[in-house]
C-alpha cells in the first residue's frame, strides 16, 4: 500500500483538525455561466481526481495507534507531534460521498456560516473535500461550492481546483454517450505510480538556515517583550507608539472560534473604481483592502471600547511566484505563508495602505516570511497552541487573504462568479476576497461571535457598512 509520513505544514494542519484550533477550512464557491447535471459533473470530477490524485489522499492514525480511545488518541498525537500519521489513499470514492445537492435563497450570512460549520475531518475513509451543487432557489442559477480542510492544500489550490473542473466539464461535454459515474475512484485500479509529495519535498521554499533560527531565537525567546515593546515604539521606522497607541486586544486565541460572515460585493464599475484609486495612489488592492477594514474598525469598534489603538495584520501570500519552472509540480498543496503589520489606527487608509505594501514587498523580496512559516517544524504544534491560550494571546485584528482577479474559462464554460470563504482563526476579523470581471468583486468578512455582542450588534452592522464604503470611496469619505 502506498503512503509516505506527512511534512511539517501538513502536520501542522493535522494538529489543528484534531485538536479543534483555529478554522475549519475554506471554501470556494464558483457560478458558471450554465448549470451542471450529475452526468457531466461525475465524468468531470473523475477525471480531475485521476490527474490529480491528491485529491484522493487522507491522513490516517498509523496501524499501531488503532483503536485508542478518541482522548488516549490525541494525547498520542501530542506526543508525536503528528508524526503518527501516514498519508495514503481512500480505498475510493463513491460520487454521493463528495458531491452534495441542496437548495439555497442566495449566498448570505447563513450560508457561509452553514459551511463553516460543516468540519471535515481527517482519518476517516474519505477525502478531504466535498463538493456542493447549490440551486438558487426561483432560479436556473447554479453555485458549485468547493469546501476543504487545509490538511493537503492551500486556499491557491482551491482557485486551481475550479479551473481544473472547469476544464474537464468542457472536455466531457464533447462526449457524445456520456454515463453517470458512480465510483469517481478506486484505489486497486486508479492508484497512481507514486504518491504526491509533501511542500518540502517539491521546493526548499521553507528551508532554515543557522543564521536565521539563531536571530529569530535571540528575537523571540530571549529579548524580554519589554524589551521589545520599548524598541519597536521608539526605534523601528514607521512603528506605533505602543504605549500611545496600544494593541487592540479585545478577545484572546482560544479554541472557541465560532465565526459570523458577512458578504460585501463591489459591482464591476465600483471594483474598477477602486483598483483606479489604488494605482493612482502607488498601492495595492490587498493593502487597501486591509487599510479600509482598519479604519472601519477604528470608527465603530475602537470608539466604543478604547481610545486611539494601533491594530495587527496577517496578510497571506503565495510562494508560487517564485517557482514558474515548477507549476505543474506545485499546482496543488500548502505553498503559503503571512506578512505581519502594525499600524496606528490614527493612520489615513492611504498611510495604512502605503505601510502594509511597504511590509508585503519588503517580505516579497527577501522572501523572510517562509523561513518564518518553517519555524514550525521546530515546535510541538500541540504546546504552541496551548502556550497561546495560557498567555492569553492577542488575536490579530485583521487577516486578509485576496486571490485576486480570476480569469477562469475553457471552451465555451466561464466562471461568471467567484466567491472565496473562510472563518476566523487567530484572528478578530478575516477578509476572504475574489474577484472576476463579470461578478466584480467578492469579500467575505468572517468575524469571531464576540464582535456581535459589542452594542447589541450594531458595532458590526456598522462596520460593514463603513467598510463597503471606504472600499468604494476611499478617503473621501471621512
Amino acid at each position: 500500500m502506498l503512503s509516505r509520513l506527512p511534512g511539517f505544514f501538513e502536520r501542522y494542519f493535522i494538529c489543528r483538525s484534531t485538536g479543534g484550533h483555529l478554522s475549519n477550512g475554506f471554501h470556494m464557491s464558483v457560478c458558471l455561466n450554465k448549470p451542471v447535471d450529475d452526468v457531466i459533473l461525475s465524468n468531470a470530477l473523475r477525471a480531475l481526481l485521476l490527474k490529480h490524485p491528491i485529491h484522493c489522499l487522507q491522513f490516517f492514525r498509523q496501524d499501531s495507534l488503532a483503536g485508542f480511545l478518541a482522548e488516549s488518541s490525541l494525547l498520542e498525537d501530542k506526543k508525536a507531534n503528528c508524526k503518527n500519521y501516514d498519508a495514503r489513499l481512500v480505498s475510493q470514492i463513491l460520487y454521493h460521498d463528495v458531491v452534495v445537492h441542496q437548495e439555497v435563497e442566495s449566498l448570505d450570512s447563513t450560508f457561509f456560516r452553514n459551511l463553516h460549520d460543516n468540519r471535515i475531518p481527517i482519518n476517516v475513509e474519505r477525502p478531504n473535500w466535498i463538493l456542493v451543487v447549490n440551486q438558487i432557489k426561483g432560479s436556473d442559477k447554479q453555485y458549485l461550492t468547493l469546501s476543504s480542510n487545509h490538511v493537503f492544500i492551500d486556499g491557491n489550490s482551491g482557485v486551481n481546483f475550479m479551473d481544473d473542473l472547469v476544464k474537464e466539464l468542457a472536455e466531457v461535454e464533447t462526449i457524445d454517450d456520456r454515463l453517470f459515474v458512480t465510483v469517481l475512484f478506486n484505489s486497486t485500479k486508479d492508484a497512481p505510480a507514486v504518491l504526491p509529495k509533501a511542500n518540502e519535498d517539491v521546493v526548499g521554499l521553507f528551508n532554515l538556515t543557522p543564521w536565521f533560527i539563531f536571530k529569530t531565537i535571540v528575537r523571540m525567546a530571549l529579548i524580554p517583550s519589554s524589551v521589545a515593546k520599548f524598541f519597536k515604539s521608539y526605534f523601528v521606522p514607521g512603528h506605533p507608539n505602543l504605549y500611545k497607541h496600544p494593541i487592540f486586544d479585545f478577545y484572546p486565541v482560544s479554541h472557541d472560534n465560532k465565526s459570523n460572515f458577512n458578504r460585501v460585493t463591489l459591482t464591476r464599475e465600483a471594483s474598477a473604481k477602486s483598483l483606479r484609486y489604488c494605482r493612482l495612489s502607488g498601492v495595492t488592492m490587498t493593502p487597501f483592502i486591509a487599510a479600509c477594514a482598519m479604519k472601519a474598525l477604528d470608527s465603530t469598534f475602537a470608539q466604543l471600547l478604547t481610545n486611539s489603538p494601533s491594530y495587527t495584520f496577517s496578510i497571506d501570500v503565495c510562494g508560487r511566484r517564485y517557482y514558474p519552472e515548477l507549476k505543474k509540480e506545485m499546482r496543488y498543496g500548502l505553498f503559503a505563508s503571512t506578512v505581519g503589520a502594525v499600524i496606528s489606527g490614527d493612520s489615513t487608509i492611504l498611510q495604512a495602505a502605503k505601510k502594509i505594501s511597504t511590509k508585503l514587498v519588503d517580505n516579497l523580496k527577501s522572501r523572510a516570511c517562509f523561513p518564518f512559516a518553517g519555524l514550525l517544524r521546530l515546535v510541538n504544534f500541540w504546546d504552541f497552541f496551548q502556550e497561546k491560550y495560557d498567555k492569553k494571546a492577542a488575536r490579530t485584528s485583521i487577516e486578509v487573504s485576496n486571490v485576486g482577479l480570476l480569469k477562469i474559462n475553457h471552451a465555451d464554460w466561464n466562471v461568471d462568479d467567484f466567491i472565496f470563504s473562510q472563518g476566523v482563526g487567530m484572528d478578530l476579523l478575516t477578509i476572504s476576497a475574489s474577484s472576476t470581471s463579470l461578478g466584480g468583486m467578492n469579500l467575505v468578512v468572517a468575524n469571531h461571535e464576540s464582535l456581535d455582542e459589542v452594542d447589541k450588534g450594531h458595532a458590526m452592522e456598522q462596520f460593514i457598512e463603513k467598510f463597503q464604503q471606504y472600499l468604494e470611496n476611499g478617503e473621501t469619505i471621512y
